[in-house]
């Protein structure tokens, strides 16, 4: 159902003209549902290089633009510009927990350098 010719990005970008077909084949199918569950689970700060061997890149291209485009997942994960790594960066609640625990440690600080 894809073109040789197809780039990463359009295989991400337009992962909904290629999913059906690649979910009606029950390789494709089978990796498809292993790669979504591997980015669900993946912790923040980790790096999944998007390489693999002709048809599985593919697939794993397809599943990448599915997953980014479910639920509020483009906001937890970002791509490279030559879409050949995707990291899992820190979510929102990562972030207000990090910036409460600085905000703790800037106090302590100030209280530490008063005389």
């Amino acid at each position: 159902p894809t073109s040789p010719m197809s780039s990463r990005s359009e295989l991400i970008e337009h992962y909904d003209h290629f999913l059906p077909a690649l979910l009606q084949e029950a390789a494709s199918a089978a990796y498809i549902r292993q790669a979504y569950d591997y980015l669900e689970l993946m912790q923040p700060g980790t790096i999944l290089k998007l390489q693999a061997d002709e048809p599985k890149l593919t697939w794993l291209l397809v599943t990448v633009g599915a997953f980014l485009n479910a639920s509020d997942h483009y906001i937890g994960y970002c791509l490279n510009d030559d879409c050949t790594k995707l990291r899992r960066t820190y979510g929102p609640e990562d972030f207000y927990h990090h910036r409460q625990k600085r905000r703790e440690w800037q106090k302590l600080l100030a209280h530490q350098a008063k005389p």
